[in-house]
């Protein structure tokens, strides 16, 4: 996964399934990015997928065919979440093939209390000099590969893709007060945070 280079105008999804179920797309698939199959702490089965295109409309487009084309699959999912990929950022010493070897994966988000959107809540973020800690950097956590902000495309609902190297530094930055700092600092509420081991061995995928 070459995290770095995930274009803003990218898509972001989140596939959850049904228990004892699994799904994944086909690598040669129009539009993919990248993909992740992950699982939580009860066994359930996960997939993160970036999609992109030329602009936003386009990376929608594409995951709507995929979507369109794997109406049996999709039999499976029970969740199915996507948001619109607001920036990357990468730990200084990260390179494509240490993300590509991130374990862990912590996906948060949350709703904007202060009436604005998501968009205009990280171009706010990204001007600001002394602002929320979130939506600013990856240093100073332990363990971190990178992190992709996450923004409703036609919403207040925001959030962050944190991979990490292992398991052990996920639950560090958890309990850390970097952590406390950053969630209490940032003005949202019904904050859910969701914790992912990375499958030891990706499925290669059906054709979609």
């Amino acid at each position: 996964m070459a995290v770095p280079s995930v274009p803003p105008s990218s898509v972001f999804q989140v596939l959850t399934c049904k228990k004892g179920s699994k799904i994944d797309v086909h690598a040669r698939t129009e539009g993919l990015h990248c993909q992740y199959s992950v699982t939580d702490a009860d066994g359930v089965s996960s997939c993160f997928v970036v999609w992109s295109g030329s602009n936003l409309m386009q990376s929608q487009n594409l995951m709507s065919q995929f979507q369109d084309r794997s109406r049996s699959r999709f039999r499976q999912v029970e969740r199915n979440l996507h948001f619109q990929v607001a920036k990357t950022q990468s730990a200084a010493e990260t390179s494509s093939a240490s993300a590509d070897n991130a374990k862990a994966i912590l996906l948060i988000r949350g709703t904007l209390t202060t009436g604005e959107s998501a968009k205009a809540y990280f171009g706010d973020a990204a001007q600001a000099a002394g602002g929320s800690k979130f939506g600013q950097t990856t240093d100073g956590v332990p363990g971190v590969v990178a992190k992709i902000f996450l923004q409703q495309v036609a919403g207040n609902v925001i959030g962050g893709c944190y991979l990490f190297r292992d398991e052990q530094s996920l639950d560090a930055y958890l309990a850390s007060d970097l952590w406390a700092s950053e969630t209490a600092e940032t003005p949202w509420q019904d904050v859910l945070v969701d914790k992912y081991t990375v499958d030891a061995e990706p499925a290669a995928g059906a054709a979609a």
